[in-house]
């Protein structure tokens, strides 16, 4: 694994405290290639997320938006998830 990018975030749901994470952009190794991954280390809590992007360019555009769009679109997954189960 390399990592390529490191960013703090904080970030809290309405009406919750604040969490901080560190994102981390980088190239995972998949047999003779590799996959571009984000991840999300959860900082306050045990535990850590991830995506696999297709490409550099694609991780990198999801790596740079705001917090607020990466964190609420995974929390309303998590929730729907939870929801099913």
């Amino acid at each position: 694994m390399v990592a390529v990018r490191l960013r703090f975030v904080t970030w809290s749901q309405t009406g919750q405290p604040s969490r901080r994470f560190v994102w981390e952009l980088c190239k995972w190794p998949k047999g003779e290639s590799f996959e571009w991954m984000f991840v999300c280390w959860l900082l306050d809590e045990v535990g850590m997320w991830w995506k696999v992007f297709p490409s550099k360019r694609a991780a990198l555009a999801y790596f740079g938006q705001a917090p607020e769009a990466v964190m609420a679109r995974r929390a309303a997954r998590t929730e729907a998830v939870m929801r099913a189960s």
